[in-house]
């Protein structure tokens, strides 16, 4: 899929942030629904792109770059819980 991309600096950044995730990591997120959601993910991108509606673009692609390393509401909620 990059391979025709024109912006080598691009490809280059993508895959140097693919190089940065411990191995541990990607082997846990590779199931077939992370899969989906991921190919999901990449056509949504090109929708936001030809409706050229940046700041969506751009929350999806920190979306989907970071993963579940972006904090939400529920994992701060599940940090903060102490057992019973």
């Amino acid at each position: 899929m990059l391979g025709d991309c024109p912006n080598r600096d691009l490809v280059d950044f993508i895959f140097d942030l693919r190089d940065r995730i411990p191995v541990a990591v990607q082997r846990e997120k590779y199931g077939m629904s992370m899969l989906q959601r991921s190919a999901s993910e990449h056509f949504q991108m090109i929708d936001l792109l030809e409706f050229g509606d940046v700041d969506a673009l751009a929350s999806l692609v920190r979306k989907h770059t970071l993963g579940s390393l972006i904090p939400t509401s529920e994992n701060n909620r599940a940090r903060t819980e102490t057992p019973a």
